[in-house]
C-alpha cells in the first residue's frame, strides 16, 4: 500500500475560510506557505491559541492545490466539521490513519510459502533448477524485508559443484565445495538476506552453476527446503 505525503512542519494560518464554513471545500493559507503543504495528506484545523481538541477541530484531506489555496475532502478519519474561520491554524500533524497505515503492513502475516517437491538425485547444469520455492508477497507487505534460507540435504556431492540460489536468473548467494561429499546427511546450508521484495510473486531457484557435476540429495522435502523469514 502507498502511504500518504508528509511534509517537514507545514504549518500555517487560514487566509480565507471556506464557503460554507463547516463544508466548503477550498482555503487559503499564508502568502506563500502553500508549497508547505503536499497532495494526498491529512491536515488538522483548529482555532488560534489553543490546542486540537476533538471538540474544537477537524481533520481534513489535501486533494489539490494551486499557490496558497487548498482544495480539501472534508470531516476525515471521524472527525466533526468545523466552522472554519480565518485565522485558524492547520498543520500536517500525525493523525491516527499515520498510525494505522503503518500497522496494516503485516509484517507477522507477509506471504504464503510454497516449496516445491525435491528430487532425490538430480545433474546439475547451469540455469537447470534443483527446486523452487515461489511465495507471494501481499500488496499490503509490500517492502518489507525478509530473510531466504536454503537448506539441502546431501547423500553425494562431486567435487567443484557450484550451487547458487537465485531470484528468477538473478544470483543472491553461491557456495563452491572444493571436495567431494559421500555421507547420509551432509547439510548444505547458505542464507541471504533479501531486502524489502516488491508486492507479487517470487520465485528462488537453487542451480547448478557448473555443469555436469552430480548432486545427489536425501529423498523428502522435509530435508531440502527454501524457506523464508518475515
Amino acid at each position: 500500500m502507498a502511504f500518504d505525503t508528509h511534509s517537514l512542519e507545514a504549518y500555517s494560518l487560514v487566509a480565507t475560510a471556506p464557503t460554507p464554513a463547516s463544508s466548503g471545500t477550498s482555503l487559503v493559507v499564508t502568502s506563500g506557505q502553500g508549497s508547505l503543504f503536499h497532495t494526498g495528506q491529512n491536515c488538522t484545523v483548529w482555532p488560534i491559541g489553543s490546542q486540537p481538541l476533538t471538540t474544537n477541530s477537524e481533520i481534513v484531506r489535501i486533494t489539490n492545490i494551486s499557490t496558497d489555496t487548498l482544495t480539501i475532502t472534508r470531516i476525515q478519519e471521524g472527525s466533526a466539521a468545523r466552522s472554519i474561520i480565518v485565522g485558524d491554524q492547520i498543520a500536517n500533524t500525525i493523525t491516527p490513519k499515520v498510525l494505522t497505515d503503518i500497522e496494516a503492513q503485516g509484517y507477522l502475516a507477509l506471504a504464503t510459502f510454497t516449496s516445491t517437491a525435491t528430487v532425490a538425485s538430480t545433474t546439475l547444469a547451469a540455469f537447470s533448477p534443483a527446486f523452487t520455492i515461489t511465495f507471494t508477497v501481499p500488496a499490503t507487505c509490500h517492502g518489507v524485508k525478509v530473510t531466504v534460507n536454503c537448506s539441502l540435504a546431501v547423500a553425494a556431492l562431486s567435487i567443484g559443484v557450484s550451487l547458487g540460489l537465485y531470484e528468477s536468473t538473478t544470483l543472491l548467494n553461491a557456495l563452491t565445495y572444493s571436495q567431494a561429499v559421500s555421507a547420509d546427511y551432509t547439510y548444505i546450508s547458505f542464507v541471504t538476506y533479501v531486502s524489502a521484495p516488491s508486492a507479487g510473486s517470487h520465485t528462488y531457484n537453487v542451480y547448478g552453476a557448473t555443469a555436469s557435476n552430480t548432486l545427489t540429495l536425501q529423498a523428502g522435502t522435509a530435508n531440502n527446503s527454501i524457506s523464508t523469514n518475515p
